[in-house]
C-alpha cells in the first residue's frame, strides 16, 4: 500500500513538472502586448437586433475606434445580408450643431429606434442634448423633434440622467431633509 501511494505521488509530481512551461513560452506570453499592441484598436459594442413589421429584421452596431476618433455606426439588413454605414457621425454632429447654435460633442444619448418613411427610407430616431431627433439615412437629413423634460423640471443630460452638465448624484446620496 505504501508503495502504491509513493508511486502515485511520484507520477503526479512528474506530470506537474512536465506541465510547466518553458522559458520560451513565458517570453512569448510576456511580449504578446508589444506584438499585437495597436493592431486591435477597434472595439465593437454589443450588436442590437431590431425586428418590427415596419423595417423588417435589422442588426445595428457601433465601432469605437481608438481615442480621439469618432465612432462609426453600421446597420445590417438580415434579409439581404448587406452591411452599410448607418450615418456619418461627423456630418450628423455638424447638422445638430447648426440646428442648436452651439458645438455638440456627443450626438447619441439613447438607444436608437428605427422606422421607415412613406418613401421607404430607413429613419433612425434617437435622443441627444435633451431633444428627440430623426435622421433619414437615404437623404442624410437630420430633423429636430420635441424637447425632453424631466419630471422635476430641467433638461435631461446624457442617458436621461439629471440636468445637462450637472454633477450626477451617487446612489448613496440622500436629501438634506
Amino acid at each position: 500500500m505504501k508503495r502504491t501511494i509513493t508511486l502515485i505521488t511520484t507520477i503526479a509530481c512528474a506530470i506537474t513538472i512536465m506541465a510547466q512551461g518553458t522559458l520560451a513560452d513565458y517570453q512569448r506570453a510576456y511580449n504578446i502586448g508589444s506584438r499585437f499592441g495597436g493592431k486591435t484598436s477597434n472595439t465593437v459594442m454589443t450588436p442590437n437586433f431590431v425586428t418590427n413589421d415596419e423595417v423588417g429584421k435589422l442588426l445595428w452596431y457601433s465601432v469605437l475606434p481608438s481615442a480621439g476618433q469618432t465612432p462609426k455606426y453600421y446597420v445590417v439588413d438580415l434579409k439581404s445580408n448587406k452591411t452599410s454605414q448607418l450615418f456619418d457621425y461627423d456630418k450628423v454632429r455638424e447638422q445638430m450643431s447648426d440646428q442648436l447654435g452651439r458645438r455638440v460633442e456627443r450626438i447619441i444619448d439613447s438607444s436608437p429606434t428605427f422606422t421607415k418613411t412613406d418613401d421607404g427610407h430607413l429613419c433612425v430616431k434617437f435622443s441627444a442634448n435633451a431633444i428627440n431627433w430623426t435622421y433619414d439615412t437615404q437623404t442624410g437629413v437630420l430633423m429636430k423633434g420635441d424637447s425632453i423634460r424631466m419630471e422635476r423640471g430641467g433638461e435631461r443630460g446624457p442617458w436621461g440622467r439629471g440636468p445637462q452638465g450637472a454633477q450626477q448624484r451617487r446612489w448613496s446620496e440622500v436629501d438634506d431633509q
